[in-house]
């Protein structure tokens, strides 16, 4: 299935100034939460997401290569495992 981005592109979000937040609850799934803002919403944006895009233009090759071993301590404080099963490093 293609998914139509038109409205995505039309609607950009961007980081509200200062609006990130250490959160302290164990069920919550997240350690940091970023604050965004787009034309219509104002929502947030896990650092575990933040993570993810980044392994994704990581392996897309839109950035330069991330060490592993930075990827193995980022996996090991934030249970990434998921992660690396749906985007392995192309050879």
């Amino acid at each position: 299935m293609k998914i139509d981005h038109t409205n995505s592109l039309e609607n950009p979000a961007y980081a509200i100034k200062d609006g990130h937040e250490l959160v302290i609850c164990d069920e919550c799934g997240e350690e940091l939460v970023f604050s965004m803002q787009d034309n219509y919403h104002q929502f947030s944006l896990g650092l575990r997401t933040v993570l993810y895009c980044l392994r994704v233009a990581e392996v897309e090759g839109n950035i330069p290569p991330v060490p592993e071993d930075w990827w193995i301590n980022v996996d090991f404080k934030h249970s990434l495992g998921n992660i690396f099963k749906n985007y392995p490093k192309r050879e």
